[in-house]
């Protein structure tokens, strides 16, 4: 039987799912991705250390930029993504700055920090992974349309 609160993070755990297409135009505050990164940059680090850096992503242009580099739901072979409008609003960038023996363990721990966060405060989220380093990639979007400062933060 579980107690109080683990049963309120368990339901947590059970609603967060991998959002594929968001409300683009309703956007995503830069202040909130910070806090994101911020609560992330806390979690568990192998041998404790601290080796990655992150991104925050809201301006249009980058945001582009960062979605070709994207490859969305890998089963779903005809699939190229969410389409203009229904793209997400920010992104943070997860980057290893010093490689490591357990640097996709704390790219996957960062990540899934970000997106039970996101999903706390009301936001949708995915995590997808982009060629080359930036490694991992952390979507976020407000009200998801299917239903229902620097690398390093201060």
């Amino acid at each position: 039987m579980l107690d109080e609160k683990m049963a309120e993070f368990s339901k947590l755990v059970q609603a967060c799912r991998s959002y594929r297409r968001f409300d683009e135009a309703a956007g995503m505050p830069h202040e909130v991705l910070i806090d994101l990164v911020d609560i992330a940059r806390q979690t568990a680090s192998g041998a404790n250390r601290m080796p990655l850096r992150f991104r925050v992503v809201c301006a249009e242009q980058e945001r582009a930029a960062v979605f070709v580099h994207l490859k969305w739901a890998g089963a779903l072979k005809d699939w190229d993504g969410p389409v203009p409008g229904e793209r997400p609003a920010g992104y943070i960038v997860i980057c290893d700055a010093g490689g490591g023996a357990t640097t996709a363990v704390d790219e996957g721990i960062a990540a899934q920090t970000i997106v039970l966060a996101a999903a706390s405060a009301g936001y949708g989220a995915c995590c997808e992974q982009g060629g080359g380093c930036p490694r991992a990639w952390s979507c976020t979007g407000r009200r998801p349309v299917d239903g229902d400062r620097a690398w390093k933060a201060r």
